[in-house]
């Protein structure tokens, strides 16, 4: 074996998957398929990037504060869409610390870039969420905006 790590022309800059992938014993040589785990309707699409909207959602709810999350995409002028997480505290905390602790789990382009607190999300009879809702509603007055706050995302 050369020096160079066993990864594949298309997993170059994800070192997460390339190392899950070694530790598979998955190398160079072998083809793989990525699952992407999302409804289609769900996925978010930013700047070229598949986002998987249950992988921003999982990533939030792992923080003690966050009681419910809701990732969607909403439309922008410039890069397809933008990244929004609508979430229910169930403790105190500050979207910038919500976004700073979901930097170490997420790729710097699935960071959302609008966090809108809520009292409640609407859900179907069922229980699960109905995320059109959040959707439609979009960024509103209360909805905020990392860019506007200057805060920067490491890559």
């Amino acid at each position: 074996m050369t020096g160079r790590p066993p990864i594949g022309p298309g997993i170059r800059g994800r070192p997460r998957i390339a190392r899950g992938l070694a530790a598979m014993g998955v190398g160079r040589g072998h083809r793989v398929a990525v699952l992407l785990v999302d409804r289609l309707k769900d996925t978010i699409r930013r700047r070229r990037e598949n986002i998987s909207s249950w992988g921003v959602e999982r990533t939030f709810l792992s923080h003690p504060a966050v009681a419910e999350a809701c990732a969607v995409g909403i439309p922008s002028g410039v890069s397809g869409e933008e990244v929004l997480v609508a979430i229910v505290l169930q403790s105190e905390a500050s979207a910038a610390d919500l976004l700073r602790y979901s930097e170490r789990d997420l790729p710097y382009f699935a960071v959302p870039r609008y966090v809108r607190f809520v009292k409640s999300l609407p859900k179907t009879p069922s229980s699960r969420v109905e995320k059109y809702k959040v959707r439609v509603e979009g960024v509103t007055e209360g909805s905020w905006d990392r860019e506007l706050h200057y805060v920067k995302l490491s890559r």
